[in-house]
């Protein structure tokens, strides 16, 4: 004969055993930013950072040059809150490029060379 404590001991080691771990994602993003005319890259990553910073705290890094800004989500198990979260995330970064003068283009690197001085 098993104790109701035993048998219920077993239960939680099956519900342990039978719960799968809920994966997440998260998605960091690269743009450059460029001259609205000549679409040649701009180093104002310093002013669009400090701007959106504001709105989005850590969640808007520096790269590499300064003319590359960076954005990363906080990690979720929807597909629905990722996208909601990149557009809020574009939206923000991008506002604060118009204010800077410049355009947000998403790209990993410059896809026009600067010009010379």
């Amino acid at each position: 004969m098993t104790g109701a404590g035993e048998a219920g001991g077993r239960e939680a080691e099956e519900r342990d055993e039978c719960e799968m771990e809920i994966l997440t994602m998260g998605v960091e993003e690269e743009f450059v930013l460029v001259d609205p005319v000549s679409r040649a890259p701009v180093d104002r990553a310093p002013a669009v950072i400090g701007s959106a910073a504001a709105e989005l705290g850590g969640q808007v890094q520096s790269e590499f040059f300064n003319a590359q800004v960076e954005v990363c989500t906080r990690p979720t198990a929807s597909c629905r809150d990722l996208r909601g979260e990149l557009a809020r995330l574009r939206g923000t970064v991008g506002a604060a490029a118009a204010a800077a003068n410049c355009l947000l283009v998403a790209s990993g690197t410059p896809v026009v060379p600067r010009r010379s001085r």
